[in-house]
């Protein structure tokens, strides 16, 4: 409406209260000043909030792009997963059906002494089959295992890629708000890619071990937030505690967040 001085007054509020509610409206009205100067012929400022809106923009492109790897990669897993378990049912089922059949077998050989001789040859044969059966699944089982692993190894590392681009990203921001934003990010995302890590390097490929993994998350935030002058102490207090994927990784975000609130707002200046 050409009211210039109420739109920067709008403009300056709009501003001061976006930074306590969401990156996305502040990088909004960043986009509506560029817009207001333009119109004003003010293309100093014009200039100005449009470079702050390309950094704003860029942060969140980058943030919900790495979320939505995250989300793809956790839903690739599982439905993984959840295919392996079917054809494990498929093959128990198997199995059970096959000993069925044996003992059917047993039973109609008491009938006759023919009957008991050919029957015996064919459960020979049988046997024979159901063992080398037994030793391809065995083999095909280790196999797959081992692809497991590899894909979890390359999972951490990818992971690990995230994180370290993000951290790269924040110590290159201008803004404190985005910086802090990605840091929280990249925290998280480490949480995940250590998951992927710890399975890979057990034996087992179902669950972790809870104690050594929350204390690498616990080291490695304490250590990207701590200051020299104010060292924080790290006291460890962990029972031995074997846990499935999904909960090792919810109590891994948990943990994440709870440590990094607490590094942000548990001490005082003095402390």
């Amino acid at each position: 409406l050409k009211n210039y001085s109420a739109a920067e007054l709008h403009l300056a509020i709009g501003l001061g209260l976006s930074k306590e509610v969401a990156l996305i409206h502040e990088m909004n009205l960043y986009r509506e000043g560029k817009a207001l100067y333009e119109q004003m012929g003010d293309y100093k400022k014009a200039l100005w909030f449009s470079e702050k809106y390309g950094l704003y923009r860029d942060s969140v492109t980058k943030a919900e792009t790495a979320l939505n790897l995250t989300k793809l990669q956790a839903e690739f897993k599982t439905a993984k997963k959840t295919r392996e378990v079917n054809e494990l049912h498929q093959k128990n089922l198997l199995s059970e059906a096959q000993l069925e059949a044996r003992n059917l077998q047993i039973a109609l050989a008491g009938t006759l002494l023919l009957v008991i001789a050919i029957l015996g040859g064919l459960y020979y044969i049988r046997y024979r089959q159901n063992k080398k059966l037994n030793e391809r699944l065995q083999s095909s089982n280790k196999e797959k295992e081992g692809l497991l692993h590899e894909i979890h190894h390359r999972v951490k590392n990818n992971l690990q890629i995230i994180s370290s681009l993000i951290s790269l990203k924040g110590r290159q921001s201008a803004s404190p708000e985005t910086n802090e934003a990605l840091q929280q990010l990249a925290g998280r995302i480490f949480s995940m890619g250590l998951v992927h890590e710890k399975l890979y390097q057990n034996e087992s490929i179902q669950t972790i071990k809870l104690d050594e993994y929350l204390t690498e998350i616990s080291r490695h935030l304490i250590s990207s937030f701590e200051e020299k002058e104010r060292p924080v102490s790290l006291q460890l207090n962990c029972q031995r505690v074997e846990i499935e994927l999904d909960k090792a990784l919810t109590c891994g975000l948990i943990a994440n967040e709870l440590i990094t609130n607490s590094m942000k707002y548990a001490f005082t200046p003095e402390q």
